[in-house]
């Protein structure tokens, strides 16, 4: 990349040019006077030049803190784009590979991340120290609790930690395609609360990774089985994800044990349901998980 001459990634609002460019995209599409193999060649090229930015920009805009690639800021909504564009557009190396039979899939696709970039607003104040320390704070306990560094690799990719200054309906997520966790804006959230929600999406990271298996889903339902609903509230009461909802929020509420963060937030749990603990701990001791992956 010639550092005199700044693409517009470095220097615009990552998120609406993404949306403008997808749209461009999909607009072209209906464009009868365009060559049928240009939008091929076009969609490629723009792959090409985003993998280039990629590998060039991560490591100015992103740390490692024990296998996490964390980013924070607008630098890291920059991140998050070329990640979500890179999982969806078509290598540009396939040479030999013709969008004319998948443009429909990937027409919807493009359709789906324009949608779902536009419920990010922009924040009038970002909190991204707040989930900073959030952050370091969920790393040591991981770090304490002996989870390796790699078990939240996929494919030789770190998992990508991003705090940008945007608002959600949500408070984070796990991007499954980009392998990335979004720590949204929210002022009002509590330190002690953003550890969990941290965790929380680490655990459906893990969910996807290990246990979105026959054999190892049966562990997991047999552990369910034997901790009383009434002592584990909305823990246990399974969302629109249903057992992985189960698996994210009880893999944050153990981790979070023994731990300042966690006697804030479960302090009651730990008092009443201390065999049930005792059978979390042992099923979510990272020996135990990386023996279940």
């Amino acid at each position: 990349m010639n550092v005199t001459i700044k693409r517009k990634i470095e220097t615009a609002e990552p998120v609406q040019l993404t949306i403008d460019f997808l749209e461009k995209m999909l607009s072209m599409t209906n464009d009868e006077e365009i060559y049928k193999d240009y939008w091929d060649i076009m969609i490629k090229e723009k792959r090409r030049e985003i993998m280039e930015d990629y590998y060039a920009l991560a490591p100015l805009l992103s740390t490692m803190h024990h296998g996490l690639c964390y980013s924070e800021g607008l630098e890291s909504g920059r991140l998050l784009v070329m990640r979500i564009l890179l999982s969806i557009l078509p290598s540009a190396f396939t040479a030999d590979f013709s969008l004319t039979g998948a443009n429909k899939n990937i027409h919807r696709t493009m359709r789906e991340v324009v949608q779902y970039l536009k419920t990010l607003h922009m924040a009038n104040e970002g909190d991204h120290i707040l989930w900073r320390n959030a952050v370091h704070t969920v790393i040591v306990i991981l770090c304490k609790k002996g989870f390796s560094t790699y078990f939240f690799r996929r494919g030789g990719w770190p998992v990508l930690v991003t705090a940008p200054p945007y608002r959600e309906i949500t408070a984070a997520c796990y991007l499954s395609s980009t392998h990335t966790v979004i720590l949204y804006s929210n002022r009002e959230i509590s330190l002690e609360r953003r550890c969990y929600y941290f965790l929380h999406e680490l655990g459906h990271l893990i969910f996807q990774k290990h246990f979105n298996r026959l054999q190892t889903l049966g562990l997991f339902k047999d552990l369910v089985s034997q901790l009383p609903p009434s002592d584990f509230g909305q823990l246990l009461h399974a969302g629109s994800q249903g057992c992985e909802e189960v698996f994210s929020n009880l893999f944050a509420f153990t981790l979070l044990m023994d731990t300042p963060p966690g006697k804030n937030l479960f302090s009651s749990y730990f008092k009443n349901t201390s065999h049930a603990c005792r059978l979390l701990k042992h099923f979510f001791n990272p020996s135990n998980l990386y023996r279940h992956g």
